[in-house]
């Protein structure tokens, strides 16, 4: 048996590990290895680096509904946003962990998953890894479906990116119960436009 904990830079050396089959297991308390056990071959003189991979048990699950209430189904959600340091990162992950506001406000962050909402408009994104995080519909997909004039809506009902409310994850926390509302905008209008010359 080789065990260890994971330090800085979650890295862990086990020293020299002679060549056969293995089984790996890792351990985290708020995480889970996808698929338990798993099994691992070293070929005799190999030398390189295993990743693992832990899945967080934190969740963000709440209903999708018209301004009348009604629940939007079948439908796809997003979370965009960015991951914290954990206990025992890195110096680098913690020191961007005492400025969460500059992360908060970048574009572009990598961290992300998709839901689909069910028949009653309920949603639910597993796996949510520590962090904070922005809820997005995908407005295009309701206006096909629905002949809505719905632009791209974040939670709780904001229409520009710096406006949406922010959902911050702990460790081994959820948010649970989210009324995600989309606005009123009223018919679809015509407008009509004319184009003169100088």
């Amino acid at each position: 048996v080789y065990e260890g904990t994971s330090r800085r830079h979650a890295s862990l050396d086990l020293g020299t590990v002679p060549s056969g089959t293995y089984e790996l297991t890792a351990t985290r308390p708020h995480f889970a290895l996808p698929g338990g056990v798993r099994r691992l071959t070293v070929l005799p003189g190999s030398c390189a680096p295993l990743r693992v991979l832990m899945r967080s048990d934190s969740t963000i699950s709440g209903r999708l509904v018209y301004a009348s209430g009604e629940p939007v189904a079948h439908s796809r959600l997003f979370t965009s946003g960015a991951a914290r340091a954990l206990p025992s990162s890195s110096l680098y992950d913690w020191f961007m962990d005492l400025v969460p506001g500059a992360l908060v406000r970048r574009r572009g962050n990598s961290v992300g998953d998709v839901a689909e909402t069910a028949n009653d408009g309920s949603f639910e994104f597993t796996g949510v890894y520590p962090g904070w995080y922005r809820l997005v519909t995908d407005s295009s997909e309701i206006n096909a479906r629905e002949n809505l004039p719905l632009p791209k809506i974040y939670y709780p009902a904001a229409t520009d990116w710096p406006e949406a409310g922010v959902l911050s994850i702990e460790e081994g926390q959820s948010i649970r119960g989210l009324l995600f509302r989309l606005p009123e905008l009223g018919p679809k209008r015509q407008i009509e436009i004319r184009v003169l010359d100088e």
